[in-house]
């Protein structure tokens, strides 16, 4: 089972962090774990606003049960107000798993500007 708290909306221009857990018996994200996540303006389109991993510090490892996504405040700043769609998979497997694990979340435009 996935635990995503309501998470607040992405502010255009600003850094959004959610954290994700996982209910699970056995360890979601163990050592080593290689996670990617693409950020879209909805799911059919082609074009990626972000992409998040372990390695760029857009998904970090909190526990084998929980991570932090991070979309940085470059990549928020390029999002039109509306909403955005993510999901997870595992790609240090032979075969990328899907981990079930998708958001839509609310894109707002914030009265103070930076």
């Amino acid at each position: 089972m996935i635990d995503a708290q309501p998470g607040a909306a992405i502010v255009i221009g600003y850094e959004w962090r959610q954290r994700i857990a996982v209910q699970s018996a056995v360890p979601v994200f163990p050592a080593g774990v290689v996670l990617l996540s693409h950020v879209r303006a909805k799911t059919s389109d082609t074009a990626i606003l972000a992409t998040l991993t372990i390695a760029n510090g857009g998904i970090v490892v909190v526990s084998e049960t929980e991570i932090d996504l991070v979309i940085p405040a470059t990549a928020t700043a390029l999002m039109k107000v509306g909403s955005v769609v993510l999901d997870i998979a595992r790609t240090d497997q032979p075969n990328p798993q899907y981990l079930q694990i998708s958001l839509e979340i609310p894109v707002r435009q914030s009265v103070t500007r930076l």
